[in-house]
């Protein structure tokens, strides 16, 4: 019986050790990227007229969708997983529930998924139509 839990042991500890370094690193980009997230994102597509601006206050990211109908704000969380980042809008809410928004960047711009299907329903930004909405990160000339 000792043997088993002398070999168990150690081998529950690995397991527990690899899941805990999986989990995704929240609000904690690379020490030189802090800055590269911050800035304005627009739409790409003329049939939505969006703009999301990224900006760290009080060691915080923060955002703010603006349409020509919504203005909405909350906290940005970035998350990189698997060398992959990842924005998750935050504070989102509907006369409903309260939700969030989660896209992959790449580089500089980020596609979301503007609503679902029948087995999945919803629609995060009414006042554009379009399933995936591209956007791309202003340039500062």
């Amino acid at each position: 019986m000792k043997k088993i839990i002398i070999y168990i042991i150690p081998f529950l500890l690995t397991i527990v050790l690899m899941a805990c370094n999986n989990n995704p690193k929240d609000d904690q980009p690379e020490g030189n990227e802090t800055g590269k997230y911050l800035g304005n994102y627009t739409s790409q597509d003329d049939a939505c007229d969006i703009r999301i601006s990224v900006e760290k206050r009080d060691r915080l990211y923060k955002y703010q969708i603006t349409t020509a109908t919504l203005k909405s704000s909350g906290n940005l969380k970035i998350d990189t997983v698997n060398n992959g980042v990842y924005f998750r809008f935050t504070n989102l809410s509907s006369e409903s529930e309260s939700y969030s928004i989660q896209a992959q960047v790449y580089d500089d711009e980020f596609t979301i998924q503007n609503y679902g299907n029948a087995m999945n329903q919803f629609h995060h930004i009414k006042a554009c139509d379009l399933k995936y909405i591209t956007f791309i990160k202003e340039q500062i000339n």
